[in-house]
């Protein structure tokens, strides 16, 4: 939000046809955020309007379509869609992380107090049930069933605190005889672990980043149950850092105000490179010590492995690079089909996973205008296959937004290295920063003889049909100097007529 707003819901003052285009812009705007990643929002609130599509108006209205109850938003940039709700002079005098809620609805509040309180019985809800069942099953009298049924609560309370969150200071108080047992002891009770050694012990994913969630009750009871001796852990962070060997394989690139480009590991998996800048932090500074081709080791990253592909993310402020003279062993078949797309018809792109890189050739449909941010710029093009009729949009971002400027609609074009997304459940195309839009044929224009038979009349712009069966669009002001419109077109057909096309369209037409 451009500031904080109280706002209202917006269903019961318009029509069900006008709730539904909000909910879908609400949904385009929630999808938007969710797939974008890390450096990607760091924008204005202008150029985040200008991305979704929408007006001031229009994004106000979709967020109002999506509460049911009055609610306050505070004033907040796109960058920050996954900070908590926080009061600046709390944040300095608490001196730690929460969360807070602006309170309308009273029943709300009670509501969610009461769920909080009891939030830790649920699991003893479980239990009541099945000891119910098993009292009943039992055939026993009534007193009987309730002595089982206290009997199994008794020996099932929950003795540890609510939402506790399990950390390596909590196992200090645990115990000391696990190493003991568990491992050949080089000490009393002490044994050195290797990094490894460690994560598989407390079911640590090395490569799971930053995204840790809070333990749930089961998963924290098994764990102080199995580590009940421990005693102490100590952790050299030093020692234990890991690092990544990695050849960069493209110069990086601004993206707002952050910076990526592309490596291969020394594991063979092609990564995309996000240096990201935090606070003062900037990662142009990072990215200035970074040149394609050369071999680095870092550390201080988080890699988060997902199916479509790997980001290797590099904090500004604590990542560092380290340019080295030892080298690996490239995968010569998966540079080759990095560098050199595999060439594809629309039909096979639409079909594609997301992530998969490609080249397309096709007709040009329409080109969009162009739009741009302080720090971006992008046009879109819609492509098509002459013998399928499928269309496909491609997304040129940067220094490709300008590269069709002057094409002409019914042009031929190929664009190499484009990358496959999928938005709102739709294929699309996006230029990467290996990209190259080739101009194959520029549509010119033509003139000749033709005779109207027939015309599809549209609000703005109609498409006629001449005796050879060749369609044309055309606008109504083409016909405004004769002081016609497609109507009286349609009274006086056939009409014998010179016309001079750009493509596909009518731009002068010349009765004869």
């Amino acid at each position: 939000m451009q500031k904080t707003m109280l706002l209202y819901p917006i269903k019961s003052e318009i029509t069900e046809a006008e709730y539904g285009k909000l909910t879908q812009n609400f949904l385009n705007v929630s999808k938007l955020l969710a797939n974008a990643k890390d450096g990607e929002l760091n924008m204005t609130y202008d150029d985040f309007l200008k991305d979704v599509d929408l007006s001031e108006e229009e994004y106000i209205q979709a967020i109002r379509s999506s509460i049911k109850t009055p609610t306050i938003f505070l004033e907040r940039t796109p960058a920050a869609i996954r900070v908590n709700c926080y009061m600046k002079n709390l944040l300095g005098t608490y001196g730690a992380n929460h969360d807070i809620q602006f309170v309308t609805d009273p029943y709300a509040c009670a509501v969610y107090i009461v769920a909080y309180m009891s939030k830790s019985q649920r699991g003893m809800s479980l239990l009541l049930d099945q000891a119910c069942k098993e009292a009943r099953e039992g055939n026993s009298d009534v007193r009987k069933q309730v002595r089982i049924i206290g009997n199994k609560f008794v020996n099932a309370v929950e003795e540890y605190e609510p939402n506790k969150t399990l950390t390596f200071a909590d196992l200090i108080e645990v115990g000391r005889d696990y190493f003991e047992d568990e491992f050949p002891t080089v000490a009393p009770a002490a044994q050195q672990m290797e990094s490894n050694e460690s994560e598989e012990t407390f079911s640590i994913d090395p490569n799971r980043g930053f995204n840790y969630k809070k333990l749930n009750g089961d998963k924290l009871n098994t764990l102080q149950v199995k580590y009940a001796n421990l005693k102490v852990v100590i952790i050299d962070e030093i020692s234990m850092m890991s690092t990544m060997m990695i050849n960069i394989l493209t110069e990086p690139e601004a993206r707002g105000l952050n910076h990526f480009c592309y490596g291969v590991t020394q594991e063979s998996d092609i990564v995309e490179v996000f240096l990201v800048t935090v606070g003062k932090s900037l990662s142009k500074t990072l990215g200035n010590k970074i040149n394609k081709g050369k071999f680095y080791i870092v550390n201080n990253f988080s890699l988060n492995k997902r199916e479509d592909c790997t980001y290797l993310r590099l904090p500004a402020d604590k990542a560092k690079v380290f340019q080295t003279s030892k080298t690996f062993d490239l995968p010569k078949e998966k540079l080759k089909e990095f560098f050199m797309a595999t060439k594809c018809t629309i039909p096979d792109a639409l079909a594609s996973p997301k992530k998969r890189r490609l080249t397309i050739e096709g007709t040009v449909d329409k080109v969009y205008e162009l739009k741009e941010g302080a720090t971006w710029k992008r046009r879109d093009v819609i492509l098509s296959d002459v013998s399928t009729k499928k269309k496909i949009c491609c997304k040129l971002v940067g220094q490709h937004a300008e590269s069709v400027a002057g094409v002409s609609e019914g042009s031929t074009v190929e664009i190499s290295n484009v990358e496959v997304d999928i938005f709102n459940e739709r294929h699309q195309l996006k230029t990467t920063s290996l990209s190259a839009v080739k101009i194959l044929t520029n549509q010119q224009r033509r003139s000749g003889d033709f005779e109207i038979v027939g015309v599809d009349l549209e609000e703005n712009t109609s498409y006629v049909i001449t005796e050879c069966g060749n369609t044309f669009k055309m606008l109504r002001s083409i016909l405004e100097k004769y002081d016609m419109s497609p109507d009286d077109l349609l009274n006086v057909m056939p009409v014998k007529c010179h016309l001079t096309l750009e493509g596909e369209e009518i731009v002068e037409l010349e009765l004869q």
